[in-house]
Parts: C-alpha cells; structure tokens; sequence
C-alpha cells in the first residue's frame, strides 16, 4: 500500500494527465504523467527574525518545498472481469512501486494502467518493464542507472 501522501486520487489530476500530460508504453503497463512544478513557485520559510529579507531569497520552488510524486495504479476489466485478479495485478504493481519510490522525482503525478498482458507476467519482468518506463519518462533520479534486482 502507498503511503497517503503518495496516493493520487484527484479526478481534476486524472484529467491532467489524460489530457496534457505525458505517456510511455510497453507490453504490460502504460505509464502517464503531468509535472505539477513548472507554472508554480512557493515562499520558502524565512529564519526567524530575518523578516526583511528581499522577496527573490524567500522564493522557491515545489520541489524545494518537498512536495511528493503522486501514484495511482489503474487497472479496468479489460483486464480482467474478475475482481480478484484486478486486485491481484494492482497489488503487485503497487508492490513494485514501493520499491522503486524513493528513486522517484518529486512533484509528479503519475498513472499506471495496467494491461491485460500483467495476469500471466513474472515479478522481474514487471519491475523491469516498471522501471524502464519511469525512467524513460525521466521519473527516476539518475543516481540509480543499474536498475532494481528482483530479489
């Protein structure tokens, strides 16, 4: 399970990635994503007493201020018309996830749709392919290029 902070549940985000965001595909999942940062900049705690300061050193940005990528996993009944095996792919893609989330950028929000290929596919080629996508969407830090082991 996602820790809440992670969790996307926005239908006003949704629509932002179907409709402006960004897609890549593979065999087993579809990874779309809209970068929340660009438009925005937020004030940065100023040290107490120091309440003079100019305007252009308190500004900062989103992912200065720490703001979480956030993930859904979607998975429809094209997939599958049982609900326990829809459940099942969306576990182990959350699984995966987990995993990989602490590589990830912050400021993001990303969808996963699953596809049907997910039912009969092994735990390394879904985190290979996971992790692929996300870091051909340029999701990933670049300090973990050798990817995650399936161990």
């Amino acid at each position: 399970m996602l820790s809440h902070p992670h969790r996307l549940r926005d239908r006003q985000a949704f629509d932002l990635i179907y409709k402006r965001g960004r897609r890549r595909s593979g065999s087993l999942l579809t990874v779309g994503w809209f970068d929340r940062l660009p438009t925005i900049a937020v004030f940065k705690h100023s040290q107490p007493g120091n309440s003079a300061s100019p305007p252009s050193q308190g500004m900062g940005t989103l992912a200065d201020a720490g703001i979480p990528t956030q993930i859904a996993v979607v998975v429809s009944r094209k997939v599958s018309r049982k609900a326990v095996e829809r459940n099942r792919v969306k576990r182990r893609i959350r699984a995966a996830i987990a995993l990989l989330l602490p590589q990830m950028l912050p400021h993001h929000w990303v969808a996963v749709y699953a596809r049907s290929a997910m039912l009969t596919c092994s735990w390394e080629q879904l985190l290979k392919e996971l992790s692929g996508l996300l870091r051909k969407a340029g999701l990933l830090t670049s300090d973990h290029q050798g990817g995650v082991s399936g161990s």
